[in-house]
């Protein structure tokens, strides 16, 4: 059976349920954050309200899904809310119109309710609610913490935030994925090559291919787009891949413009590239950043690049930083530069952001500095190897500049700062807003 249909079956049977007495509801008028991913209220069809101070939230089926929780509805002994065994990723259809300031009737449910077994007591001072014909549970610590094992915080700059229990399996939709083959040789000939989601064409310096993707499907619009290509030589074989976008929003133009993203390059020994759009939901990239920093303990922070010190770099005993986001695989705790890159565009209120990872360069000034092979660790650099850090503005992508006396010996991209303890485990990421604004 389809979830839309679960849906439609579950409001059919509380519908037919009477409540007694009503009661003035209004919206929060602060953000309300469930698991990483800001709540729409406004355009939410069965938005969290507001009643005798405490915020409520709706018992729909995507909520309790994506909060770990199984409910059950029967004429006969009504609703039964417990613990499910997965977490499903929250997505919501948008549409309606909420107005903040507006009063909003609701009723006091008459129906039985248990939650893991135990009877609701209806008489309490925060009772559940019905409103839309949806039932509403007042978001106290006995119920988020104590009965939903969800994690609960406010404060006055995010607003309230909600995460499921990190414990618990999530389940996520699957991305959308277009793949296309192309043989180098015909593109070399044609110099063009369009397709469905992108054109690629010779640039005009004669260096390389322009990628421009196509903003003209509506379906896609509001989703995660992800572009990689991976090459194969003279042999078949596979060479190496790069990824040419990560982390842009996809937003709708009609007017008939492709938007210019990076540049193909291709090797002349490349027989063929491979070339794979996907298309995540934003709620699912936001999702796994917060299920990520829960299970890892890891902390993110957006600084401005003035602000980036060696010292500030080792707070919390940090000890590594990543040197080369290629070459991370080998680190478990490692997570996806493209759902980062998103997260930050977030927080921010931007785009797009250029993509990782980086590549080491050191230099070394007439045997002023020494050869310092045991100040890498695989692809862990100790920040130990450093007098000093700093952005440099003018460099190529802004670098972050680690220096041994007044030299510099190691330039990195400087849009995302991996940070690892002694035990070589990912503690903190610093993302460098300067660059991505």
């Amino acid at each position: 059976m389809k979830k839309g249909l679960l849906v439609v079956l579950l409001l059919i049977m509380i519908t037919s349920v009477s409540y007694a007495e009503e009661v003035v509801v209004v919206l929060p008028d602060f953000d309300v954050l469930l698991n990483g991913s800001k709540i729409e209220n406004i355009k939410e069809p069965y938005p969290f309200i507001h009643y005798k101070d405490i915020t409520y939230m709706p018992l729909t089926w995507e909520m309790a899904a994506a909060l770990g929780l199984q409910v059950i509805w029967s004429d006969e002994e009504g609703l039964k809310v417990n613990k499910a065994t997965e977490s499903v990723a929250y997505d919501s259809d948008l549409g309606a119109v909420n107005v903040l300031k507006r009063r909003y009737k609701a009723g006091v449910i008459e129906f039985p309710v248990e939650v893991n077994g135990k009877t609701v007591d209806q008489a309490a001072e925060f009772p559940l609610l019905n409103y839309k014909n949806i039932t509403y549970f007042p978001m106290t610590y006995d119920y988020m913490v104590d009965a939903f094992d969800t994690n609960l915080s406010f404060d006055t700059s995010k607003g309230l935030q909600i995460s499921v229990d990190p414990s618990l399996p999530v389940s996520y939709p699957l991305p959308l994925t277009f793949d296309y083959v192309v043989e180098a040789e015909t593109l070399r000939d044609k110099e063009i090559l369009i397709t469905d989601h992108f054109i690629l064409k010779k640039a005009i310096e004669g260096i390389g291919y322009q990628l421009l993707i196509n903003l003209n499907h509506d379906e896609l619009n509001g989703q995660v787009l992800n572009v990689k290509v991976d090459y194969f030589d003279e042999y078949g074989r596979y060479d190496y891949t790069t990824k040419l976008v990560s982390g842009m929003l996809y937003q709708t133009d009609h007017n008939g413009r492709d938007v210019y993203m990076n540049t193909l390059f291709l090797p002349a020994y490349i027989t063929r590239i491979e070339v794979q759009v996907e298309l995540i939901k934003k709620s699912t990239v936001l999702s796994k950043i917060e299920t990520f920093k829960q299970l890892n303990g890891v902390t993110i922070e957006i600084v401005h690049a003035n602000d980036i010190t060696k010292t500030m770099l080792e707070q919390g005993e940090m000890k590594y930083m990543l040197a080369s986001g290629n070459r991370c695989m080998a680190y478990s705790n490692q997570i996806d530069d493209r759902l980062i890159a998103y997260a930050a565009m977030e927080h921010i209120g931007k785009d797009f952001v250029y993509d990782e990872p980086v590549n080491i360069v050191t230099f070394i000034e007439d045997g002023v500095v020494k050869s310092m092979k045991n100040d890498y660790v695989g692809s862990l650099a100790k920040l130990s190897r450093y007098d000093a850090v700093n952005v440099n503005p003018y460099g190529y992508m802004d670098q972050l500049e680690g220096l041994v006396g007044e030299y510099v010996v190691d330039e990195f991209f400087s849009s995302f700062i991996y940070l690892y303890d002694e035990n070589k485990l990912l503690q903190r990421m610093v993302i460098v807003r300067d660059i991505l604004e």
